[in-house]
This record gives structure tokens, C-alpha cells and sequence, in this order.
């Protein structure tokens, strides 16, 4: 599924736009937090990346479920490849935000 915020509409993530691909858990597509706020957690592609599908890189980002309210961005994890990103998240099926968190945080950043 896809997920997009013009960039008026969000704050955090250098007030840039999101146009990226939602990951889900059993539950649905929202991640909730301990204070139960909902989450999208997001693979945003690089902006002129250039390379396709799993070999592209990108930030994995937590947006908030926000209607009619700027939608607050967390990076949780930048500069990774898209196949490690969804190989985690498929591989641990986060079912709540700081599990998403926990998944990201152990993503291999780019190096180079």
C-alpha cells in the first residue's frame, strides 16, 4: 500500500514530502504506540535514487495517522536498502510501533 503526505502537510524529515510503500503488520497498517497514537511505518525511497525495486535505497520513516493535522516523521533508520528493510520487516512482523522501531534499528545503514 501506498503512503503519501505533501510536503505542506508533514513536519520533521526536513518538512520533505513522503511518497513511499507502507509496511503492514497481522493487524492492519497502523502501528499503534504506547499512548496509542497510530503509525504508518514507510520505506521512502531516496529522492533520485535511479535504482529500482530492491536494490534502491531509502529511509524507513514513521508517520503519524494524523486527518486534518500536519503528519509528524520519525526516520527510524536511513540510507538503507529497500531488500533489507522488507526482508525484516517480514522476517520479525512488527505488530506495534516500538517493535517497528526495534526492526529498523538493527537495519545495515549504507557505508560508503
Amino acid at each position: 500500500m501506498k503512503f503519501a503526505a505533501l510536503a505542506g502537510t508533514v513536519t520533521g524529515y526536513g518538512d520533505r514530502g513522503v511518497d513511499g510503500t507502507a509496511y503492514s503488520s497481522r493487524d492492519g497498517y497502523l502501528f499503534a504506540d504506547g499512548n496509542d497514537d497510530a503509525w504508518w511505518i514507510v520505506f521512502q525511497p531516496s529522492s533520485g535514487a535511479g535504482v529500482p525495486g530492491a536494490q534502491a535505497r531509502g529511509d524507513v520513516l514513521a508517520c503519524s495517522d494524523a486527518h486534518g493535522e500536519l503528519i509528524r516523521v520519525r526516520v527510524l533508520a536511513g540510507d538503507v536498502l529497500r531488500r533489507d528493510a522488507d526482508a525484516a520487516f517480514r522476517e520479525h512482523a512488527p505488530l506495534t510501533y516500538e517493535d517497528a522501531v526495534a526492526v529498523a534499528a538493527d537495519l545495515p545503514a549504507h557505508r560508503g
